[in-house]
């Protein structure tokens, strides 16, 4: 079966006829000594035969637009006034914008990063570009049904499914070089010839916005799940405090104790999520800098020495010789390096070193 590819530079039956016109054309004008009545003849003859052999190279039926514009060529030629050599040029210049026209039309085609395809009313692909032939694989070429070709790339998606959205868009994933990739399907109608319409498919590759959106969606799971452990206990402490705990100085200290400590978890998670929007912020650019390798720990150490000592942890900061200046945003690594000792910290064995 002939690739998508290939298809790109055919010619339509129309601008064949054409183009056996525009010769047969020239040969009779070399007749100049002849009446027109007489050229005229000729041409048509020329042109019923290049009809006749561009529906038997192209095995398809001459749609009645190519006829107008093949007939309304011929008229003009047979109504022209002087030099028949004259109008016959005026053909073959028609043919050759033609021609021009549909080169760049497929060199426009070929050169979208994007997958394209032109699809008929069946849902049959009639054209599609490099982009989409690497992208579907070997089973999309021109004549073969576009939902086999989905299929046969790992969707269980079809043309029909993405035509019931209200936008006639949809996400599918395809397998592409082995791996899954998410591409934004969209459809669109287009009319092919006077009588007959088509449509036109894109696929927009939307992999790396996909797992960004799957991943702000777990983080906010996650966070909401975090979230949840320290309010639930802040409320359980004050009914404890309602209850027992009102005259009980033990209990109530015990109590107080543990809304502190949730609180300070919250007030961590609260930290986190603001420092996280401002690293999203477009507004919150880098601030390149220099400054000393030394300042980190200078800085660092401070904020986790007391619950080390707490917990019998040794912090130690070590930086190799060779480093003494960085040459980068100074708030945003010590960002980086705080939430990697502070969770190190948490989370290590007693006596140990972090």
């Amino acid at each position: 079966m002939t690739s998508g590819r290939s298809n790109w530079p055919k010619a339509p039956p129309g601008v064949i006829s054409l183009a056996l016109l525009g010769l047969a054309a020239t040969a009779a004008a070399l007749l100049g000594g002849e009446s027109r009545a007489i050229v005229f003849v000729v041409w048509t003859g020329a042109f019923a035969c290049a009809l006749l052999l561009a529906r038997r190279w192209t095995a398809e039926e001459t749609s009645h637009e190519e006829l107008r514009v093949a007939l309304r060529a011929l008229d003009d030629v047979a109504g022209a006034e002087g030099d028949p050599r004259q109008a016959a040029s005026g053909v073959l210049s028609k043919l050759e914008t033609l021609e021009r026209d549909h080169a760049a039309l497929g060199a426009l085609l070929e050169a979208l990063p994007d997958p394209v395809l032109l699809l008929n009313a069946e849902g049959r692909i009639l054209r599609l570009n490099a982009s989409a032939e690497r992208v579907l694989g070997p089973t999309a070429s021109a004549g073969a049904s576009f939902d086999d070709a989905l299929s046969d790339a790992g969707s269980d998606h079809t043309l029909a499914a993405t035509e019931m959205h209200a936008e006639r868009s949809a996400t599918i994933r395809l397998t592409t070089d082995g791996a899954y990739r998410s591409y934004q399907i969209s459809v669109r109608d287009v009319a092919l010839a006077a009588s007959e319409n088509g449509r036109v498919v894109t696929l927009s590759d939307v992999t790396e916005a996909a797992s960004t959106s799957q991943f702000k969606a777990d983080f906010v799971a996650n966070a909401s799940h975090e979230l949840r452990t320290p309010i639930a206990a802040i409320r359980a402490a004050a009914e404890t405090l309602r209850g027992v705990g009102r005259d009980n100085a033990a209990i109530r200290e015990r109590v107080l104790t543990m809304v502190e400590q949730n609180a300070l978890r919250l007030e961590e998670m609260v930290r986190d999520l603001l420092d996280l929007s401002r690293l999203e912020s477009p507004i919150g650019k880098p601030v390149i800098g220099r400054f000393k390798a030394a300042q980190l720990e200078a800085v660092l150490r401070p904020m986790f020495e007391p619950l080390c000592e707490k917990r019998g942890l040794e912090l130690e900061f070590t930086i190799g010789e060779e480093v003494d200046e960085l040459l980068t945003d100074q708030r945003l690594v010590q960002l980086v390096l705080r939430n990697l000792i502070d969770n190190a910290v948490k989370f290590a064995f007693p006596d140990t070193k972090v």
